[in-house]
């Protein structure tokens, strides 16, 4: 069974909007979700502990009629708390994790869309900003995991783009 939480604005995501009014008249239009996937990462290959996967939720925004969905993963921080130990990490996952997941979930999402609005740069300068190698090891084709990463960006920022202006966008926390 799926498992789908609507995301609601705290303060925290007006706390860190240069323009808490508009962002807050914004979001009335605006219907967010989160469907839960399950632990993952975008490293590869993947971590084998646990304790190094995020969650990860397929997020779903609705708005005028337009509806889009990506991918997203929370931070390690986020998903297991900054715990020391096994038990304290499990007991955040399990105890306080579930009250925190809905209450700083729309805020993570909202500041990475932000940040992934203005994907507006060429493969090699996506490469040389975020430290991805180019070229695969024989240093004569594209890095293939690389480029479909790039092309996940972009498609990202253009999917933002069918549902927040770019005025709309700078209301966004950071």
């Amino acid at each position: 069974m799926k498992k789908i939480i609507t995301l609601k604005a705290n303060d925290s995501v007006f706390e860190h909007s240069e323009k808490p009014k508009e962002l807050k008249s914004l979001l009335n239009e605006i219907e967010f979700q989160a469907e839960e996937i399950g632990l993952g990462s975008l490293d590869n290959p993947q971590p084998k502990s646990r304790y190094k996967k995020g969650m990860q939720y397929k997020i779903i925004i609705k708005r005028n009629g337009k509806e889009i969905d990506f991918d997203f993963t929370e931070s390690i921080n986020s998903t297991w708390g900054d715990g020391r130990t096994f038990q304290s990490k499990e007991n955040y996952f399990m105890i306080q994790r579930p009250i925190y997941q809905v209450r700083d979930l729309l805020y993570s999402v909202l500041a990475c869309s932000r940040m992934d609005y203005y994907m507006e740069m060429s493969f090699p300068e996506f490469c040389s900003e975020f430290g991805y190698e180019e070229f695969n090891s024989d240093g004569m084709k594209w890095n293939e995991k690389t480029k479909a990463l790039y092309h996940k960006c972009v498609t990202q920022s253009l999917l933002l783009k069918e549902i927040f202006s770019e005025d709309e966008i700078e209301y966004l926390p950071n």
